[in-house]
């Protein structure tokens, strides 16, 4: 992957295709779903936030990976953070993402984590 590349994380998220905007896997769905800061939601109603957020025209974000665990498996992850949930007023719900695969006409987005924004 030569840079970033919002407009393959925002095509995976507008995909009526199943997979190609899902949790990278089981556990972390399920630690997402149990974290009481949460508020309840599920893995799957926070997935679906995340899309209607981008379906939206929400603003998607992208930095390089630098942390250490995690720069050896990509060079970039995304997030957003999801503004108007009453649970989440004012700080709005945070969800990060990587471009699992960058395939021009049918990439593949990981969703990684989600809770409250933890920076101002």
């Amino acid at each position: 992957m030569n840079g970033p590349r919002i407009d393959l994380v925002r095509q995976a998220a507008l995909s009526r295709c199943t997979g190609d905007f899902e949790w990278i896997d089981d556990r972390v769905a399920l630690r997402v779903a149990s974290a009481r800061e949460n508020q309840g939601f599920t893995a799957p109603e926070i997935r679906e936030l995340a899309q209607t957020w981008i379906r939206g025209g929400g603003e998607i974000h992208c930095a390089e990976e630098n942390r250490p665990n995690w720069r050896n498996r990509r060079d970039y992850y995304y997030w957003i953070i999801i503004e108007g949930i009453d649970e989440f007023h004012p700080r709005g719900l945070f969800v990060e993402m990587e471009l699992t695969d960058a395939d021009e006409t049918d990439p593949l987005v990981s969703l990684l984590n989600a809770h409250p924004p933890t920076f101002p």
